[in-house]
């Protein structure tokens, strides 16, 4: 409760300053003097020689002496004394106010936030390698360096062409290092000392903070590498180092103190992690600005609140969702990447600056924080998006989200873990690093990929917030997602969080089949973020609750408990339970694999249980028809048939009680950011009271053998055949008492699945345990191992 009337206020102030407008004074970076000399370049030898103690121990010493009072005063001159010189206050290493250069002694120091001046000779063979991932890299820095910059319009301050800018940039002062160009060298230098319009009077949703972050990690880099560059001149130098400083105190004033701050007291998501990973690195890098030792302070601890609690867990869970990971580590992995080649494993004590870390457990406070690999909640949480990889090498687009990759070849460095490659060197991925291309060729060796990446197969990720059943980790696998979030996995996710208690995803043969709409953009989201949009379950017509404030991050779905997945014989079940529109519903999956052919199938058994009758919908986004490409799709009284390229399947569902009627209409999705198409969404309708529930079997086979139907109220059957000798039934009983059932005699409430003639009995029970700290279990029956 008070996390909703503290983000309900933040929201409200969020909204009041829609109509502000800013009286700032216009300081721009258009009148930087040209004329400053740089330093020479020292070489790398004592890089590591002064630690952070030592620094904080300079400190300590640098403060006034007391000044000593004379023994042999007059008593008119103790009556009246003459004014004493104030005592200056001793300076706290951990003040802001009292920080000013950090480790001042590297600021001559250059190459060093991801390589030093030794690894020139092997970064220059990879920019020159004639195959393998070097070259696709080196190809694109190359064709990256030659654009042309682009021009702010109209003496106006563009975000996204300061962003372009800042990539260009980077591009050309890393190729004209490692490759001694003369040309690019002078590009990437005349593009950090060029004026650029004001941005004073960006407003709160101008994304002014995104933009210029993503500029700012480019062009701190760049700063790194002219810095060591001896074609360098050292005028230029300088000239491109103070507008750099410029550009920073602007994007601090904007994001601390102007416009963009009311955004960033209420967006603790992808807008905050990206400033703080954009003031960070520039700390690094411009070590010797006054304000640099408190943005590194400030970029980490707000990156260990944003990812160890407000956006992350221990579980590996992330609210925001692995799209906006990967956006976001667009702006903080350069960050840590750099942080870990100078900590070398160092715990180090930082200050928290409570101004953007509202909520923050040691806001205001000292903190001693582990070196990021060593930092579980981030370790944790690109692990867990690893693992939600699906057969097409991208992972789960739940949520505001579009299919994303991770940094594999930065990942595999920072965690010193190759599975990271086995995602990033698939064809489909392509080599993933989107504006970090120069940090991946430096950072990446050649290794080669392992042959899976090492981690469990399946099972039930309880505190992320879903489950996933997978066959293998071949692109053509069955693989099914099960939602499931509660807590801060739900609420935190703010504006980008989906009502979609109850959904699933499933692909198999190398296809998605059931589907989740994706995310289009946020001018579009309103096609896609309903509960009518996902595969979930309606309440007379009504799902988890989406109310006005949705878009502002309240009032998003209700919290949905996962069980273990359990494995028994040829059986593996999870289930997910959750209550809205006065209704407890529960969604049991079961994948059913037969001995003999090895085919799969899925069980979806729905309970709803209320103290009223409602209309209850079954929603299935099928991944067929509309524009679908190379699909179909064929319409049965008890369900559909449709095919996905060489894929299909077949759905097969049977209502508790009442008429089931089958429906549909073209649904939205994504086809990438900012475009979509229509697939056809099928609704499953019956009227029910207090035995209410859906049995569903969905066959990813071509033509298989399957029939649904209800016993009577509250019992439905199914039967499946895989041809030959191979037959499974399926009984749901929805009452409290055993049922009997025509020629598999009683059966107790629950869900009971048999081989054959009855052979082999597997009964779940109606009600699954929620989830508990005991990890997924395997069942071993009598005589088994």
């Amino acid at each position: 409760m008070k996390l909703r009337i503290k983000t309900a206020l933040l929201s409200l102030c969020f909204l009041l300053a829609c109509t502000a407008s800013s009286n700032q004074p216009d300081v721009t970076g258009d009148n930087i003097a040209k004329d400053s000399q740089q330093s020479d370049v020292a070489e790398l030898d004592n890089a590591g020689d002064t630690t952070f103690e030592d620094l904080i121990g300079d400190l300590a010493d640098d403060t006034a002496q007391d000044i000593d009072a004379s023994d042999n005063l007059a008593l008119d001159e103790l009556t009246t004394p003459d004014p004493v010189p104030e005592t200056e206050e001793p300076k706290d290493p951990f003040d802001p106010k009292d920080l000013a250069e950090w480790e001042p002694h590297l600021a001559q120091i250059h190459p060093r936030l991801f390589f030093d001046t030794a690894d020139l000779p092997s970064l220059a063979e990879k920019m020159n390698a004639s195959d393998g991932p070097h070259k696709t890299l080196a190809q694109r820095i190359r064709n990256r360096a030659a654009r042309a910059l682009p021009m702010h319009p109209d003496d106006t301050f563009s975000g996204p062409v300061s962003s372009t800018q800042g990539a260009i940039i980077e591009a050309a002062a890393f190729a004209g290092l490692v490759l001694e160009d003369q040309e690019l060298t002078q590009k990437a230098l005349a593009g950090l000392a060029a004026p650029y319009p004001s941005p004073h009077n960006m407003a709160y949703d101008s994304n002014y903070n995104l933009h210029e972050g993503e500029a700012l990690v480019s062009m701190c880099s760049a700063w790194d590498w002219l810095a060591s560059n001896p074609l360098a001149d050292p005028q230029e130098l300088g000239a491109a180092k103070e507008r750099l400083t410029q550009r920073i105190e602007d994007y601090r004033y904007m994001c601390r103190e102007g416009n963009l701050l009311i955004m960033l007291l209420f967006a603790q998501n992808n807008h905050l992690m990206k400033y703080f990973g954009a003031v960070g690195l520039c700390a690094m890098s411009l070590n010797d600005r006054p304000t640099a030792a408190p943005d590194l302070h400030e970029a980490m601890t707000g990156l260990d609140f944003m990812f160890s609690e407000f956006q992350g867990n221990a579980d590996g869970g992330y609210a925001e969702g692995w799209d906006y990971l990967a956006y976001g580590s667009n702006s903080y992995l350069p960050f840590y990447v750099a942080y870990h080649r100078w900590a070398q494993g160092r715990q180090l004590p930082y200050y928290s600056d409570p101004l953007l870390q509202n909520g923050y457990s040691k806001a205001g406070k000292i903190v001693t924080l582990p070196d990021i690999p060593d930092q579980v909640v981030p370790k944790a949480v690109y692990k867990r998006a690893l693992w939600s990889t699906r057969p097409d090498g991208f992972m789960n687009a739940t949520d505001d989200a579009n299919p994303s990759p991770l940094h594999g070849a930065v990942l595999a460095w920072l965690f010193d873990d190759p599975a990271y490659l086995w995602q990033w060197l698939k064809p489909s991925v392509a080599l993933f690093a989107d504006k970090m291309d120069a940090i991946s060729l430096a950072l990446y060796n050649g290794e080669a990929p392992p042959d899976d990446p090492g981690i469990k197969l399946e099972g039930t990720a309880c505190e992320a917030g879903f489950a996933i059943m997978r066959s293998s980790w071949d692109a053509d696998a069955t693989f099914l997602t099960l939602q499931g979030e509660h807590g801060k996995m739900r609420v935190n996710g703010l504006g980008h969080e989906h009502p979609d208690e109850l959904s699933f995803l499933l692909w198999a043969d190398g296809q998605e089949l059931i589907g989740d709409p994706g995310y289009i953009d946020w001018e579009n989201r309103h096609k896609v973020h309903s509960p009518e949009d996902h595969n979930t379950i309606l309440v007379d017509g009504k799902g988890a609750p989406f109310s006005g404030l949705a878009l502002q991050g309240l009032d998003v779905g209700t919290d949905a408990f996962l069980s273990n997945m359990t494995h028994d014989g040829p059986t593996t079940t999870v289930s997910v339970a959750t209550r809205y529109e006065k209704t407890d519903l529960q969604r049991r999956i079961v994948r059913l694999q037969d001995p003999e052919t090895k085919h799969q199938v899925f069980i979806v058994e729905d309970r709803m249980n209320s103290e009223t009758p409602h209309n209850y919908t079954m929603l299935l986004n099928t991944m067929a028809g509309g524009d679908v490409p190379e699909s179909g799709i064929e319409f049965q009284d008890d369900g559909v048939e449709f095919f996905r390229g060489q894929a299909k399947m077949t759905v097969r569902t049977v209502s508790s009680q009442g008429q089931l009627s089958i429906d549909s209409r073209l649904q939205e999705y994504a086809l990438r950011h900012g475009a979509w198409g229509y697939h056809t969404q099928l609704m499953l309708s019956a009227d029910m009271d207090n035995l209410a529930g859906f049995l569903t079997i969905l066959a990813p086979l071509d033509k298989p053998e399957i029939t649904v139907s209800r016993v009577r109220d509250g019992v439905m059957m199914g039967t499946i055949s895989f041809g030959g000798d191979s037959g499974w039934t399926v009984v749901s009983n929805q009452t409290d008492l055993a049922q009997d059932v025509a020629g598999l005699g009683m059966i107790e409430p629950g869900l009971a699945i048999t081989t054959g003639e009855g052979q082999q009995v597997y009964h779940f029970l109606p009600n699954e345990p929620l989830c508990t700290e005991q990890e997924n279990r395997t069942v071993y029956r009598a005589g088994e191992q």
